[in-house]
């Protein structure tokens, strides 16, 4: 739970009175995408490869690029679970529904 306290510290929040349910979950969600860029992505800041990138560095079982791999993949037991196309299909959704559209989905994962 450690992510979760530090991003909740960072945004203001007392993780010890963080209601941790579908809500919370999601706004711990939404905070962490933030976090890996994802304002500088909606602004065109910086690019969907780039947050592609950045998002694989908060969620192993993303690719980092092209390539397939994640950024922990061999750490363990790590290893990109997603194709990277199906990853920019997620991001660019973002730009259509913002951050709806990785909270629905993250939603649906959980419950499959």
């Amino acid at each position: 739970m450690r992510t979760a306290s530090d991003v909740l510290r960072n945004a203001g929040e007392n993780p010890d009175n963080f209601n941790f349910d579908q809500q919370g979950q999601d706004e711990i969600f939404e905070l962490l995408l933030e976090r890996r860029g994802l304002d500088g992505y909606l602004s065109g800041k910086i690019t969907e490869d780039k947050f592609a990138n950045n998002l694989s560095k908060e969620w192993a079982a993303l690719p980092k690029d092209a390539s397939g791999k994640g950024f922990y993949d061999g750490v363990g037991s790590n290893k990109s679970l997603v194709g990277y196309a199906e990853t920019l299909k997620m991001i660019r959704g973002l730009k259509e529904n913002e951050v709806e559209t990785l909270v629905q989905l993250n939603y649906e994962q959980k419950i499959t």
